[in-house]
């Protein structure tokens, strides 16, 4: 993996295994279930406990359970997709970026001034869109501008 731009970092929630997902979900069940109880034996008339009070109980306790399983999984999943898309954009650049390189070099076996000139001003133009899209890589000194030391998620925008 050659990610020059610093991926976001991953939350406590996109970094928990399923096991601490899991557990996530059964603390909220919890949590809700002790809540909801708390709430009838405060509201408790003197007749005591409603069985289908409890049963109530429980089942709005599983629901935030399973809704709080499904955030939590949702979060991974989209985590997982990012990353995955920055990846292929690295690597998609990488190539664009050799490609270019290779057309330069090859404009250069013709003694034809004016059609190096327009390669190098279409590089130019496609190179600056990277630049734009992507960002410079790091330590790369150009002619325009320094970009040796950028941070990720520095872009340069000068004009092609």
């Amino acid at each position: 993996m050659r990610l020059r731009a610093s991926a976001p970092t991953p939350t406590w929630v996109q970094r928990a295994s399923r096991a601490q997902t899991l557990a996530g979900a059964g603390l909220c069940f919890a949590i809700v279930l002790v809540l909801l109880i708390g709430l009838d034996v405060i509201g408790a008339t003197r007749s005591g406990f409603y069985l289908p009070t409890l049963m109530v109980d429980g089942l709005t306790a599983a629901v935030c359970g399973v809704l709080v399983l499904r955030l939590m999984e949702a979060s991974q999943a989209r985590h997982r997709a990012l990353i995955q898309r920055l990846e292929m954009i690295t690597e998609l650049n990488h190539h664009i970026r050799n490609a270019l390189e290779e057309i330069q070099l090859s404009a250069h076996t013709t003694h034809d001034g004016h059609l190096i000139q327009n390669i190098q001003t279409a590089v130019g133009r496609i190179e600056w869109a990277l630049r734009d899209i992507v960002g410079e890589p790091c330590g790369v000194r150009r002619e325009a501008g320094s970009a040796a030391g950028c941070r990720p998620g520095d872009r340069r925008r000068d004009p092609p």
